[in-house]
């Protein structure tokens, strides 16, 4: 999710990972400590996906509000296509959870991806105006 604000010269973007608890399935005879560990490792990509999102746009330079927002679009559109395939990749490789070695691997690339990332924790970035 992606939300603008204008102050100055620059734009500050807050994007983050969501997640929508009524929209998400559940059906509780399913329920153990193992799938909702697998189901928390979708929403960590997501926040990887989030960091990747925030990473890309520290580096713009805009003209104005439009330009920022054709950007910021083709980022996001581009970045959530990757996403859908590394989340679809996730669940295929660790048989939902099942496969507990690839989870284990999954586990510790999600977690060093993320530790990569660190810089673009914060949900808030800056995209500076140019003349």
């Amino acid at each position: 999710m992606l939300t603008y604000h204008e102050n100055n010269n620059q734009y500050t973007i807050n994007t983050y990972a969501v997640f929508y608890c009524k929209d998400s399935w559940k059906r509780k005879e399913w329920i153990s400590d193992v799938i909702l560990k697998h189901e928390q490792k979708h929403f960590d990509l997501a926040e990887l996906y989030a960091r990747k999102m925030r990473a890309e746009l520290s580096k713009l330079l805009v003209k104005n509000y439009a330009e920022l927002k054709l950007k910021t679009d083709e980022i996001y559109y581009r970045l959530e296509k990757e996403m859908d395939k590394i989340q679809d990749q996730y669940d295929d490789e660790t048989e939902g959870s099942m496969n507990s070695i690839k989870q284990l691997e999954w586990e510790n690339f999600i977690a060093s991806e993320l530790i990569k990332l660190n810089k673009f924790k914060d949900s808030v970035v800056s995209v500076n105006f140019v003349n």
